[in-house]
């Protein structure tokens, strides 16, 4: 008898199990960033170039240095979405911004991000992001290493080759593809991610690039 279809049975929906409230979501695990979530990458980096936000910022957060009981696809999430409140209220943009998460044996799971946001308004987005990232693990009486977080402005010219430093965790197929240099700095960490390895912005992502492109 098939579950649900006998009397009495309750029937079962198909698809993911309902989530209880307050239940982690729940991520499948990636190990390799596949060709069509690397093709996406970049054509999302071009198109943010194409319109005149190119990423001008690289942060890299590393989750071990500001512990926390959440998972850290949980608090990436979070870092966006308060990223997003900040560049639409300050600057009145789209947020655009393209990341890598990776984990090493050494390191742990971080976040390349890179991030798109007005030179008048990234001093204050420099504070900003090591508060939002420090509310955490202050609410569980830890601190904020200094090693927790870094940015950096991303040097005229250099985005192609921070785009084949995000894409160093694919596949075979994509590492030739994107020309992703085969030395020491390169070289996959391994592991797995819990959810995507590279995401984009909506503001950049391919619904944003075909509606921008115009009918076909």
């Amino acid at each position: 008898m098939v579950v649900g279809e006998g009397p009495g049975e309750a029937k079962r929906g198909r698809g993911r199990p309902r989530r209880e409230p307050g239940a982690a979501a729940h991520r499948r695990g990636c190990e390799q960033i596949g060709f069509a979530d690397a093709a996406n990458f970049s054509e999302a980096l071009n198109f943010a170039r194409a319109i005149g936000m190119e990423p001008n910022l690289w942060v890299t957060v590393q989750w071990r240095h500001a512990e926390s009981p959440r998972p850290p696809a949980e608090r990436v999430q979070r870092l966006l979405n308060l990223i997003g409140v900040f560049i639409r209220r300050r600057a009145g943009l789209p947020p655009v911004w393209a990341y890598a998460r990776e984990v090493g044996k050494l390191k742990g799971e971080h976040l390349h991000l890179l991030v798109y946001v007005p030179p008048a308004h990234q001093k204050e987005f420099r504070g900003k992001l090591r508060d939002w990232i420090a509310l955490e693990p202050m609410a569980i009486g830890g601190d904020l290493k200094q090693s927790a977080l870094d940015v950096q402005v991303v040097e005229e010219g250099s985005i192609h080759r921070l785009k084949t430093y995000c894409l160093k965790e694919g596949t075979d197929e994509v590492r030739q593809a994107f020309w992703v240099p085969d030395t020491a700095r390169y070289r996959r960490t391994g592991g797995v991610i819990a959810g995507k390895r590279v995401k984009v912005s909506h503001s950049i992502n391919r619904r944003a690039r075909q509606l921008a492109a115009g009918p076909a």
